[in-house]
Protein backbone atom coordinates (compact mmCIF):
# COMPACT_ATOMS: atom_id res chain seq x y z
CA UNK A 1 0.00 0.00 0.00
CA UNK A 2 1.36 3.24 -0.66
CA UNK A 3 1.07 6.11 1.72
CA UNK A 4 -1.78 8.66 1.69
CA UNK A 5 -2.75 10.86 -0.90
CA UNK A 6 -3.03 14.67 -0.58
CA UNK A 7 -5.60 15.76 -3.49
CA UNK A 8 -6.62 19.04 -4.88
CA UNK A 9 -10.04 19.48 -5.85
CA UNK A 10 -10.74 22.14 -8.47
CA UNK A 11 -14.12 23.14 -7.87
CA UNK A 12 -16.13 23.20 -11.52
CA UNK A 13 -19.02 21.05 -11.68
CA UNK A 14 -20.55 18.18 -10.32
CA UNK A 15 -19.14 19.20 -6.63
CA UNK A 16 -21.92 18.01 -4.81
CA UNK A 17 -21.26 14.41 -6.04
CA UNK A 18 -17.43 14.57 -6.16
CA UNK A 19 -15.89 16.93 -2.73
CA UNK A 20 -17.68 14.09 -0.64
CA UNK A 21 -17.18 11.03 -2.39
CA UNK A 22 -13.08 12.48 -2.33
CA UNK A 23 -13.26 13.82 1.38
CA UNK A 24 -14.59 10.33 2.33
CA UNK A 25 -11.80 7.97 0.93
CA UNK A 26 -9.02 6.96 3.04
CA UNK A 27 -5.65 7.49 2.99
CA UNK A 28 -6.98 10.27 0.85
CA UNK A 29 -6.53 14.40 1.99
CA UNK A 30 -8.74 16.26 0.12
CA UNK A 31 -8.45 20.02 -0.10
CA UNK A 32 -10.67 21.97 -2.57
CA UNK A 33 -9.74 24.83 -3.97
CA UNK A 34 -10.48 27.48 -6.62
CA UNK A 35 -8.73 28.44 -9.55
CA UNK A 36 -7.43 31.19 -8.05
CA UNK A 37 -6.15 29.84 -4.36
CA UNK A 38 -4.68 26.99 -6.65
CA UNK A 39 -2.28 29.89 -8.24
CA UNK A 40 -2.07 31.33 -5.06
CA UNK A 41 -0.18 28.51 -3.66
CA UNK A 42 -2.99 26.05 -2.82
CA UNK A 43 -1.49 22.98 -4.45
CA UNK A 44 1.66 22.88 -2.42
CA UNK A 45 1.95 19.87 -1.33
CA UNK A 46 -0.46 17.98 -2.72
CA UNK A 47 0.02 14.48 -5.02
CA UNK A 48 -2.54 15.13 -7.64
CA UNK A 49 -5.49 17.21 -8.90
CA UNK A 50 -8.92 16.44 -9.94
CA UNK A 51 -9.49 19.09 -12.01
CA UNK A 52 -11.86 19.94 -15.67
CA UNK A 53 -9.42 19.72 -18.77
CA UNK A 54 -10.86 22.69 -20.65
CA UNK A 55 -8.45 25.56 -21.91
CA UNK A 56 -10.58 28.26 -20.06
CA UNK A 57 -9.48 27.14 -17.20
CA UNK A 58 -5.95 25.82 -18.31
CA UNK A 59 -4.52 29.67 -18.32
CA UNK A 60 -0.38 30.15 -18.50
CA UNK A 61 -1.03 31.15 -14.54
CA UNK A 62 -2.64 28.02 -13.46
CA UNK A 63 -0.12 25.91 -15.56
CA UNK A 64 2.54 27.45 -13.94
CA UNK A 65 0.94 26.68 -10.47
CA UNK A 66 0.72 23.13 -11.69
CA UNK A 67 4.29 22.35 -12.68
CA UNK A 68 5.93 24.44 -10.12
CA UNK A 69 3.59 22.54 -7.15
CA UNK A 70 5.38 19.34 -7.71
CA UNK A 71 2.52 17.01 -8.67
CA UNK A 72 2.60 13.48 -9.72
CA UNK A 73 -0.64 13.39 -11.80
CA UNK A 74 -3.72 15.27 -12.90
CA UNK A 75 -7.19 13.51 -13.10
CA UNK A 76 -9.29 15.05 -15.83
CA UNK A 77 -12.91 15.21 -15.14
CA UNK A 78 -14.06 16.04 -18.88
CA UNK A 79 -14.36 14.52 -21.85
CA UNK A 80 -12.15 17.03 -23.41
CA UNK A 81 -8.09 17.45 -22.04
CA UNK A 82 -6.95 20.37 -24.91
CA UNK A 83 -6.40 22.44 -22.21
CA UNK A 84 -4.22 20.56 -20.50
CA UNK A 85 -2.72 19.28 -23.85
CA UNK A 86 -1.48 23.01 -23.97
CA UNK A 87 1.83 22.66 -21.53
CA UNK A 88 4.08 20.21 -21.29
CA UNK A 89 3.88 19.41 -17.51
CA UNK A 90 6.94 17.06 -16.90
CA UNK A 91 6.62 14.37 -14.84
CA UNK A 92 2.87 14.81 -14.22
CA UNK A 93 0.54 12.01 -15.63
CA UNK A 94 -2.61 12.90 -17.10
CA UNK A 95 -5.84 10.49 -16.43
CA UNK A 96 -8.78 10.63 -18.34
CA UNK A 97 -13.02 10.82 -17.10
CA UNK A 98 -13.06 7.02 -18.15
CA UNK A 99 -15.96 7.57 -21.13
CA UNK A 100 -18.56 8.33 -18.10
CA UNK A 101 -19.85 10.97 -20.46
CA UNK A 102 -19.70 8.90 -23.45
CA UNK A 103 -23.49 8.65 -23.34
CA UNK A 104 -25.10 12.07 -22.94
CA UNK A 105 -22.93 13.48 -25.20
CA UNK A 106 -24.21 11.23 -27.52
CA UNK A 107 -27.77 10.79 -26.89
CA UNK A 108 -27.40 14.81 -27.19
CA UNK A 109 -26.26 14.92 -30.73
CA UNK A 110 -28.51 12.69 -31.86
CA UNK A 111 -31.11 14.69 -30.00
CA UNK A 112 -30.25 17.51 -32.36
CA UNK A 113 -29.94 15.55 -35.49
CA UNK A 114 -33.67 13.71 -34.94
CA UNK A 115 -34.76 17.25 -34.34
CA UNK A 116 -33.28 19.01 -37.38
CA UNK A 117 -33.57 16.15 -39.44
CA UNK A 118 -37.41 15.92 -38.28
CA UNK A 119 -37.69 19.77 -38.51
CA UNK A 120 -39.04 19.33 -34.66
CA UNK A 121 -37.46 23.03 -34.08
CA UNK A 122 -40.64 24.17 -36.63
CA UNK A 123 -43.26 21.90 -35.18
CA UNK A 124 -41.98 23.92 -31.32
CA UNK A 125 -42.12 27.29 -33.26
CA UNK A 126 -45.92 26.49 -34.27
CA UNK A 127 -47.17 25.58 -30.78
CA UNK A 128 -45.17 28.53 -29.59
CA UNK A 129 -47.68 30.75 -31.74
CA UNK A 130 -50.70 28.27 -31.14
CA UNK A 131 -51.32 27.46 -34.51
CA UNK A 132 -51.04 23.97 -36.35
CA UNK A 133 -48.36 25.02 -39.06
CA UNK A 134 -48.11 21.94 -41.35
CA UNK A 135 -47.24 23.62 -44.75
CA UNK A 136 -44.80 25.62 -42.99
CA UNK A 137 -42.52 22.50 -42.06
CA UNK A 138 -39.91 22.16 -44.48
CA UNK A 139 -39.47 18.52 -45.72
CA UNK A 140 -38.62 16.07 -42.89
CA UNK A 141 -36.07 13.93 -43.62
CA UNK A 142 -34.93 10.00 -41.46
CA UNK A 143 -32.06 8.40 -40.77
CA UNK A 144 -32.52 4.90 -42.31
CA UNK A 145 -30.32 4.09 -44.36
CA UNK A 146 -28.24 7.00 -44.20
CA UNK A 147 -24.24 6.92 -43.36
CA UNK A 148 -23.02 8.50 -40.32
CA UNK A 149 -19.18 8.97 -40.26
CA UNK A 150 -17.65 9.04 -37.12
CA UNK A 151 -14.74 11.15 -36.63
CA UNK A 152 -13.63 10.69 -33.18
CA UNK A 153 -14.22 6.86 -32.78
CA UNK A 154 -13.69 6.50 -28.75
CA UNK A 155 -16.41 6.30 -25.99
CA UNK A 156 -18.62 9.45 -27.52
CA UNK A 157 -18.13 8.03 -31.13
CA UNK A 158 -18.64 4.24 -30.17
CA UNK A 159 -21.53 5.72 -28.01
CA UNK A 160 -23.21 7.38 -30.84
CA UNK A 161 -22.30 4.51 -33.10
CA UNK A 162 -24.58 2.47 -30.95
CA UNK A 163 -27.25 4.73 -31.31
CA UNK A 164 -27.18 5.23 -34.45
CA UNK A 165 -27.50 1.75 -35.29
CA UNK A 166 -30.78 1.82 -33.81
CA UNK A 167 -32.28 3.69 -36.36
CA UNK A 168 -30.73 1.72 -38.84
CA UNK A 169 -27.99 3.84 -40.43
CA UNK A 170 -24.59 2.83 -41.58
CA UNK A 171 -21.52 3.40 -39.44
CA UNK A 172 -18.41 4.20 -40.61
CA UNK A 173 -15.56 5.43 -38.12
CA UNK A 174 -12.50 7.78 -39.15
CA UNK A 175 -9.37 7.42 -37.75
CA UNK A 176 -6.17 8.77 -38.28
CA UNK A 177 -4.73 4.90 -39.10
CA UNK A 178 -7.86 3.51 -40.34
CA UNK A 179 -7.62 -0.42 -39.33
CA UNK A 180 -11.12 -2.78 -38.93
CA UNK A 181 -13.83 -1.96 -35.92
CA UNK A 182 -16.45 -4.59 -35.25
CA UNK A 183 -18.36 -1.41 -34.66
CA UNK A 184 -18.45 0.29 -37.84
CA UNK A 185 -19.29 -1.00 -41.28
CA UNK A 186 -15.85 0.61 -42.68
CA UNK A 187 -13.32 2.38 -41.08
CA UNK A 188 -11.38 5.10 -43.09
CA UNK A 189 -7.72 6.64 -42.39
CA UNK A 190 -7.24 10.36 -42.20
CA UNK A 191 -5.65 10.09 -46.23
CA UNK A 192 -9.30 8.35 -47.11
CA UNK A 193 -10.98 11.04 -45.41
CA UNK A 194 -12.00 12.26 -49.31
CA UNK A 195 -13.39 9.01 -49.92
CA UNK A 196 -15.14 9.04 -46.36
CA UNK A 197 -16.93 12.53 -46.82
CA UNK A 198 -18.13 11.92 -50.25
CA UNK A 199 -20.26 8.85 -49.24
CA UNK A 200 -21.83 10.75 -45.72
CA UNK A 201 -25.00 11.95 -45.08
CA UNK A 202 -23.68 12.86 -40.98
CA UNK A 203 -20.76 13.50 -40.16
CA UNK A 204 -20.52 13.06 -36.18
CA UNK A 205 -17.59 15.23 -34.50
CA UNK A 206 -16.32 13.60 -31.21
CA UNK A 207 -12.60 14.13 -31.44
CA UNK A 208 -10.19 15.70 -29.23
CA UNK A 209 -8.82 18.81 -30.22
CA UNK A 210 -5.04 18.21 -31.29
CA UNK A 211 -3.01 20.06 -33.74
CA UNK A 212 -3.86 17.64 -36.22
CA UNK A 213 -7.41 18.13 -35.41
CA UNK A 214 -7.29 21.61 -35.16
CA UNK A 215 -9.74 22.84 -38.14
CA UNK A 216 -10.10 19.53 -39.64
CA UNK A 217 -13.27 20.53 -41.34
CA UNK A 218 -12.53 23.57 -43.46
CA UNK A 219 -13.20 25.09 -46.50
CA UNK A 220 -11.51 21.92 -48.53
CA UNK A 221 -12.50 19.25 -46.61
CA UNK A 222 -16.13 20.59 -45.91
CA UNK A 223 -16.34 20.56 -50.05
CA UNK A 224 -15.83 17.03 -49.81
CA UNK A 225 -18.70 16.45 -48.16
CA UNK A 226 -21.52 14.57 -49.77
CA UNK A 227 -24.04 17.76 -50.80
CA UNK A 228 -26.49 18.31 -48.61
CA UNK A 229 -24.82 16.24 -45.31
CA UNK A 230 -25.53 17.20 -41.82
CA UNK A 231 -22.38 18.50 -39.64
CA UNK A 232 -23.11 17.19 -35.65
CA UNK A 233 -19.73 18.76 -33.38
CA UNK A 234 -20.19 17.85 -29.70
CA UNK A 235 -16.32 17.71 -29.36
CA UNK A 236 -14.84 20.58 -29.68
CA UNK A 237 -15.78 24.18 -31.44
CA UNK A 238 -11.84 24.16 -33.27
CA UNK A 239 -12.62 21.15 -34.87
CA UNK A 240 -14.67 23.15 -37.47
CA UNK A 241 -13.88 26.62 -39.34
CA UNK A 242 -16.79 28.94 -38.19
CA UNK A 243 -16.53 30.77 -41.81
CA UNK A 244 -15.86 27.77 -43.75
CA UNK A 245 -19.31 26.70 -42.44
CA UNK A 246 -20.81 29.53 -42.67
CA UNK A 247 -20.51 29.74 -46.23
CA UNK A 248 -20.97 25.81 -46.70
CA UNK A 249 -24.44 26.62 -45.05
CA UNK A 250 -25.14 29.52 -46.66
CA UNK A 251 -24.38 28.18 -50.16
CA UNK A 252 -26.98 24.88 -49.45
CA UNK A 253 -23.78 22.84 -50.08
CA UNK A 254 -24.52 21.49 -46.57
CA UNK A 255 -27.90 20.53 -45.17
CA UNK A 256 -27.39 21.54 -41.46
CA UNK A 257 -25.26 21.64 -38.97
CA UNK A 258 -26.04 20.69 -35.11
CA UNK A 259 -23.57 22.26 -32.58
CA UNK A 260 -23.21 21.84 -29.25
CA UNK A 261 -20.03 23.45 -29.22
CA UNK A 262 -18.34 26.61 -31.59
CA UNK A 263 -15.45 28.82 -32.08
CA UNK A 264 -15.48 31.25 -30.77
CA UNK A 265 -17.82 30.34 -27.33
CA UNK A 266 -20.21 31.56 -26.77
CA UNK A 267 -21.13 32.64 -29.78
CA UNK A 268 -21.17 36.63 -29.94
CA UNK A 269 -24.41 38.08 -30.00
CA UNK A 270 -23.61 38.98 -33.93
CA UNK A 271 -21.93 36.10 -35.03
CA UNK A 272 -23.45 35.17 -38.15
CA UNK A 273 -23.81 31.37 -37.28
CA UNK A 274 -26.84 32.02 -34.70
CA UNK A 275 -28.79 32.91 -38.34
CA UNK A 276 -27.36 30.65 -40.53
CA UNK A 277 -30.29 28.14 -42.31
CA UNK A 278 -30.79 24.85 -40.68
CA UNK A 279 -28.33 25.31 -37.74
CA UNK A 280 -29.26 24.30 -34.15
CA UNK A 281 -27.09 25.62 -31.47
CA UNK A 282 -26.92 24.15 -28.04
CA UNK A 283 -24.70 25.94 -25.34
CA UNK A 284 -21.80 23.29 -24.70
CA UNK A 285 -24.28 20.90 -22.34
CA UNK A 286 -24.34 17.70 -23.83
CA UNK A 287 -22.29 16.46 -21.35
CA UNK A 288 -25.14 17.34 -18.79
CA UNK A 289 -27.04 14.58 -16.94
CA UNK A 290 -28.61 13.31 -13.79
CA UNK A 291 -26.42 10.62 -13.31
CA UNK A 292 -23.37 12.24 -14.86
CA UNK A 293 -22.04 13.22 -11.27
CA UNK A 294 -22.41 10.25 -9.71
CA UNK A 295 -21.14 8.36 -12.30
CA UNK A 296 -17.68 10.30 -12.49
CA UNK A 297 -17.18 10.41 -8.83
CA UNK A 298 -17.37 6.64 -9.10
CA UNK A 299 -14.66 6.83 -11.51
CA UNK A 300 -12.51 9.19 -10.03
CA UNK A 301 -12.20 7.09 -6.68
CA UNK A 302 -11.95 3.87 -8.61
CA UNK A 303 -8.80 5.45 -10.11
CA UNK A 304 -7.43 6.85 -6.84
CA UNK A 305 -7.78 4.00 -4.87
CA UNK A 306 -5.64 1.84 -7.50
CA UNK A 307 -3.01 4.62 -7.22
CA UNK A 308 -3.23 3.68 -3.15
CA UNK A 309 -2.90 0.28 -4.07
CA UNK A 310 0.39 0.84 -6.60
CA UNK A 311 -1.53 -0.06 -9.43
CA UNK A 312 -1.86 1.58 -13.01
CA UNK A 313 -5.14 3.48 -13.46
CA UNK A 314 -7.74 3.46 -15.94
CA UNK A 315 -7.65 5.23 -18.92
CA UNK A 316 -4.46 6.71 -19.12
CA UNK A 317 -3.80 9.59 -21.57
CA UNK A 318 0.15 10.59 -20.58
CA UNK A 319 2.50 9.13 -18.28
CA UNK A 320 4.60 10.57 -16.21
Amino acid sequence: MTPPLRIAYIRRFADAELIPALQGMENIETVVLSVEEAIAGGLAGCDGIVVAGAKDLWTADFARAVEASGLRFIQNMTAGYDGIDLYDLPGIAVYGNGGVLGAPVAEHGMAMLLTLMRRLDFAVLSQQKKTWGRKEIPPILTLEDRRMTILGFGSIGRAAAKRARAFDMQIAALRRTGGSDPEADVVYSYDEMQSAFAQTDVLFLAAPLTDETFRILNETTLSWLKPGAVVVNVGRGDLICSEALQKALESGHLGGACLDVTAPEPLPDNHPLWSAPNVLISPHVAGGSDRAGAKLAAHVVANLRLLLQGQRPAHVIRDH
